[in-house]
């Protein structure tokens, strides 16, 4: 009977080492999963940063052609709206005499007439 419990206690142990190998690979596995997947992770993460920037620096340099364009336009439209405002200041100096002339005469030479559809009583 001894030797059937030291058998018995040699297999108990052999079966608590091979438990204990099991859960040390299954720790492992786990970690190793767990690094894989933040290494993943943080490979996502820096793919789109990546391409996040890639999509900022496009708009950025589109935004800049379009508004480029646009700053030329806005010069243009400006340049030419101070040339008429130039020249419409040059022909008010020009004419404000005579256009207050001509209200003047309107004013003081008035001519009485009849109402075309007055009837004399």
């Amino acid at each position: 009977m001894a030797s059937k419990h030291s058998g018995n206690k040699d297999g108990i142990q052999t079966l608590r080492s091979a438990e204990r190998d099991a859960q040390a690979k299954i720790k492992l596995a786990r970690e190793k999963k767990t690094r894989r997947l933040k290494e993943a992770r943080d490979e996502a993460q820096r793919a789109i940063l990546d391409f996040r920037n890639e999509k900022q620096s496009e708009f950025e340099m589109r935004n800049h052609a379009a508004t480029g364009q646009g700053d030329s336009y806005t010069k243009q439209i400006e340049e030419k709206k101070a040339g008429e405002i130039d020249e419409i200041e040059v022909q008010v100096k020009k004419n404000r005499e005579k256009v207050i002339q001509l209200v003047l005469e309107q004013v003081y030479n008035i001519t009485p007439e009849l109402h075309r559809n007055y009837q004399a009583p």
